[in-house]
């Protein structure tokens, strides 16, 4: 094990070509496990300490960027109540459905190469590179004097935070395992939310400010720049792989993490990106699968973070309270993302969680559409609070479904950054569905996000039984594998015959 591990230390970036292994190089009741791992007290005492100060040292940084990430990415329809579509887009509606579409544009182009080079990097100076870009891109949104200033700004923090995104969502399965790993991804998705009520209180502060610069210039002053101080953090503090981090302490701790790495799958080590695993992620109907129902939630997703507050102030409250009253939905998004995540991962699924919060986000979408005028406010508010309950949660667990399944690390790098930009592609026609003319009904917005929500719901079923029925059938052939045994998945990836998928 310790030769192996400084082998992979000094090993250079490289991409492998490998042949297509045929299944009838495999034979029935082959355990592609290596050697079974015998969990002493005193290997589950350094586990569970390793874990702990990945708690302390990993989240903290990693939700700091994603939280200064959205608001970056979200903090235009705040700017639009305090006076950027007057401003500088001539108070033209479509300027501002453009400039909120732009990121997207940056984000879709680039999120799979930018996510794949990633990969060959230290992950540590990767999100410093996109981090520092992002937050420069954000911060000279400021400057913006007209609609391409402001469109410029956009694409560039789409472009930096497209290979931010995929890469810390799979930076975390390097160190967590698939028992623990949704939990910490909605405690980073969850910044998602945090980052609309930061953004709401920031906002109705700054609507306060008497001052002669445009209060929207000060919002992308305050909510950029500290994006490019946690780069330099993050470049400085944040760990890279279990295999060549100076975060573990000593050989002891690097071998509980790469067995911890190992469980259930096979790493392919630092800086490797297999070709063969990236294209059978494109030949992969679950991933496609997973991709479209993820578009339901983002394009529910891209609806609650740009136009939030002007929904808000279209249901008859003034642009200072459609300000403070976005704080509580997305708070209340938050606390079930959280609460559904833990209960995933200590159920071991994800499937019933996912259907279950998408029935929650129809119910919800149903009552803002039908109940839209100022005279059913209370009703379209409480619409809000339950799109949000549900669609918050199901963002982490979508994507850390796909990725639980693929098997291969090159695979699941593919798939995390071909459902964010699914997603974000759809979120392109979403921002361009609720024009401020059309409120407060939005039918066409409505009628696209409910459209949208049902086809999230209908997947994830499908995908579940058929999850089972695999399992199943393997268990008969193969046999029940254990549960901490490293399975060799460098060939066949989630094809392999002791693979089991998360339901």
């Amino acid at each position: 094990m310790t030769s192996s591990i400084h082998e992979s230390s000094t090993e250079k970036a490289r991409i492998i070509d490998n042949k297509n292994v045929g299944s009838g190089q495999l034979e029935d009741g082959v355990r592609e496990t290596t050697k079974q791992l015998e969990i002493t007290p005193e290997l589950a005492r350094i586990e569970r300490n390793l874990v702990r100060r990945q708690d302390w040292v990993i989240m903290p940084q990693v939700a700091c960027l994603y939280l200064l990430a959205y608001l970056d990415r979200s903090n235009l329809g705040n700017a639009r109540l305090l006076g950027l579509e007057d401003d500088a887009l001539n108070g033209n509606d479509d300027h501002f459905g453009w400039a909120a579409s732009v990121f997207y544009f940056g984000f879709v182009l680039f999120a799979i190469p930018l996510t794949l080079v990633g990969k060959t990097f230290n992950p540590s100076k990767f999100v410093f590179a996109c981090a520092l870009g992002w937050g420069t891109a954000a911060s000279a949104a400021a400057g913006a004097n007209q609609f391409w200033g402001v469109a410029v700004a956009r694409f560039f923090t789409g472009l930096c935070e497209a290979g931010f995104a995929p890469t810390i969502v799979f930076y975390l399965t390097v160190w967590y395992t698939r028992d623990e790993v949704a939990f910490r991804t909605a405690l980073l998705v969850g910044m998602a939310a945090l980052s609309g009520a930061f953004s709401g209180l920031i906002s109705y502060a700054i609507s306060l400010i008497n001052t002669n610069i445009g209060r929207w210039r000060i919002l992308f002053l305050i909510e950029g720049l500290p994006t490019v101080v946690f780069a330099f953090i993050a470049l400085l503090f944040l760990p890279d792989r279990p295999e060549t981090s100076k975060f573990l302490r000593n050989e002891e701790e690097r071998k509980v993490s790469i067995m911890r790495m190992h469980r259930g799958q096979k790493s392919e080590g630092p800086r490797v990106l297999v070709k063969k695993h990236v294209i059978s992620a494109f030949k992969d109907w679950k991933i496609y699968a997973c991709a479209l129902s993820k578009m339901g939630h983002d394009a529910a997703l891209a609806l609650i973070t740009v136009f939030l507050p002007t929904i808000v102030k279209s249901l008859g409250f003034t642009p200072q309270q459609a300000q403070y009253l976005t704080i509580g939905p997305y708070m209340t998004g938050w606390a079930m993302m959280l609460i559904v995540s833990f209960l995933s991962d200590r159920t071991k699924m994800r499937g019933p969680f996912l259907i279950g919060c998408g029935m929650f986000s129809i119910i919800g979408a149903t009552l803002l559409f039908t109940h839209p005028a100022e005279s059913n406010r209370k009703v379209a508010l409480c619409g809000i609070f339950i799109l949000l309950a549900g669609v918050f949660p199901c963002v982490p667990l979508q994507v850390q479904w796909a990725s639980d399944n693929c098997g291969a690390e090159s695979k699941k790098t593919t798939a995390i950054s071909m459902l964010l930009v699914a997603g974000h592609s759809w979120s392109i026609l979403v921002s361009k569905s609720f024009p401020t003319n059309e409120g407060p009904r939005f039918i066409r917005g409505y009628s696209i996000v409910l459209s949208f929500l049902c086809l999230s719901v209908i997947l994830p079923t499908i995908l579940h039984v058929r999850h089972l029925i695999v399992n199943a059938r393997r268990d008969r052939k193969y046999g029940i594998p254990n549960a901490n045994d490293p399975v060799d998945t460098s060939e066949l990836a989630d094809h392999a015959p002791m693979f089991r998928y998360v339901l």
